[in-house]
């Protein structure tokens, strides 16, 4: 927990220790009310009487406002770490390569980040708020009488044994839990995803038929972990029994023996007994949730221990004469991809690399972007200073035949919401054409990923965020392979005129256009 206990300002870390231990005095309302009612006898005056009561209000109203302040100070902690610790994750998911799939990766940042903050966060806020009034309860016993009070804390700590006995049976229901839940979700998403398919091929009933049997076997774990949970809550009885009315009776006998403790205190001690008992089975059922919340956790606490890249800080390297590939070696298990691989690109040449699939097109375009590292070897820019640099990502665009667009407008898909000039913003959709092919071109909206405008216009937008960025490494991946023959010769066209380096990946190419070179793999 102090891993998320960072996420939280020093001076609201303050402000929730003070206010959770002021606030713990509450518990002892009811057996400080009790003690001093009994204190009364048929002899108490209207004075006495009134006394009583005004002391009362006094105590519920101003305990139980310290009790609000404590409550908004937990609440307010609860939430800035949970927002602070969903920007970090998102930060680790956009900035780092991670070897998650995407459903898994919008999973941690839904509904797994909401589950962590139930089964987590939260109860660890819990086992901290109710530990200090368990305490706060203690001291209040031993006070009242040093021989009694330790036998009700005694009493109440045998709570927690049945816990302690099924926890790992819990836990390991709450990772078959998480298991099952992860292959439910997938499950669906493909269903959603792929209803179109499905239904071209008559699949529909049995794709319902495969969710139902996830979403049942997800069901299944959750009930077993609940037949356990409620299990380790059916022992209370006999729990509660030892340690509240055990030790009373251990007290009657303890002034059948001239012990002489005050019936008055007695009771007071049960009553806070009693009060002990809640924060200890809240503190029980916090335990069984962190218990539940161990797979989520650990996979939460490793994104946390890596390191962010710092990709986008880098700056662009200038001057570039060369894109060079040393001695590149790569393998993937047992097949080898590159093997002393060497090439020199040249700034503002155009390159076509063929070959059949699996020959290490994609591969080669994911070592240069550093998405994969190389076993052996390096790549490089040279300067025209003849400098190395190894960091060169920035300078780099990626050209795809299916680029993603935000729903959201043009000028949003272009800046990010970085900031760009509208002469900017128009002068980059002037170069690749799209000016003239809509009106108020920065203010429309793109739907579901490009879905109300054409391939070549998709295609033509990702080439202006290029160009606003001034990216002089183009990377183009089979990028008219989905466009018909006049919007693949327009896209072609506009990229080859570009003075940039362009690295291109097709299996089929226009004869009217001439490379520099043609690579085969």
């Amino acid at each position: 927990m102090l891993k998320l206990f960072k996420f939280l300002p020093t001076k609201a870390k303050i402000v929730l220790i003070f206010m959770s231990v002021i606030s713990s005095a509450y518990v002892l309302i009811q057996p400080i009310i009790i003690k001093n009612a009994m204190n009364l006898s048929n002899k108490s005056d209207l004075s006495d009487v009134l006394h009583f009561g005004l002391y009362g209000f006094l105590i519920y109203i101003i305990l139980y406002f310290i009790s609000f302040l404590s409550n908004v100070s937990t609440n307010y902690s609860m939430t800035t770490i949970l927002v602070n610790l969903h920007q970090t994750i998102l930060k680790r998911i956009l900035k780092n390569s991670l070897e998650f799939k995407n459903s898994e990766k919008i999973s941690l940042l839904t509904q797994d980040l909401e589950f962590l903050y139930g089964t987590y966060i939260e109860p660890w806020g819990m086992l901290f708020t109710w530990g200090i009034i368990f305490i706060t309860t203690a001291l209040y016993l031993i006070y009242s009488n040093i021989i009694l009070g330790p036998i009700f804390i005694l009493g109440s700590l045998l709570i927690p044994i049945p816990q302690m006995v099924l926890g790992k049976r819990l836990n390991a229901l709450g990772e078959l839990y998480y298991s099952k839940r992860g292959v439910a979700l997938e499950k669906i998403m493909d269903a959603v995803n792929g209803r179109q398919t499905l239904k071209n091929n008559q699949g529909i009933e049995r794709a319902i038929n495969r969710v139902q049997s996830a979403v049942e076997e997800r069901e299944n774990a959750r009930k077993w972990s609940a037949y356990t949970s409620n299990l380790i809550f059916s022992f209370r009885g006999l729990t509660n029994f030892l340690g509240q009315v055990l030790p009373l009776v251990i007290g009657f006998l303890m002034n059948l023996h001239g012990a002489n403790i005050p019936v008055a205190a007695l009771i007071a001690m049960f009553v806070a007994a009693q009060q002990a008992s809640q924060p200890i089975q809240t503190i029980l059922y916090q335990i069984q949730y962190l218990q539940e919340a161990k797979t989520t956790k650990e996979r939460f606490f490793n994104l946390l221990d890596t390191p962010e890249v710092e990709g986008e800080k880098l700056p662009m390297v200038k001057g570039i004469k060369q894109l060079c590939v040393g001695s590149v070696n790569k393998s993937f298990s047992s097949k080898i991809i590159f093997h002393d691989f060497t090439y020199i690109f040249e700034m503002g040449k155009k390159y076509l690399i063929r070959g059949a699939s699996g020959s290490g097109k994609s591969t080669l375009f994911r070592l240069i972007n550093q998405e994969l590292a190389v076993d052996k070897g390096e790549i490089t820019v040279v300067t025209q200073e003849n400098k190395k640099y190894s960091q060169f990502q920035n300078n780099i665009g990626i050209i795809s035949q299916t680029p993603f667009l935000f729903n959201d407008t043009i000028r949003y898909n272009l800046t990010f919401d970085d900031d760009y000039s509208e002469l900017e913003l128009l002068s980059a959709l002037e170069q690749v054409g799209l000016v003239s092919e809509f009106e108020n071109i920065l203010d429309i909206k793109i739907e579901n990923n490009g879905e109300n405008i054409s391939g070549g216009q998709r295609v033509r937008i990702e080439l202006a965020r290029c160009l606003l960025r001034k990216k002089n490494i183009l990377l183009i991946d089979e990028v008219t392979a989905s466009l018909d023959d006049e919007n693949a010769y327009k896209v072609r066209k506009l990229i080859l005129n570009l003075p940039v380096l362009v690295i291109e990946i097709a299996h089929h190419f226009d004869k009217r256009f001439v490379y520099d070179k043609i690579i085969e793999l």
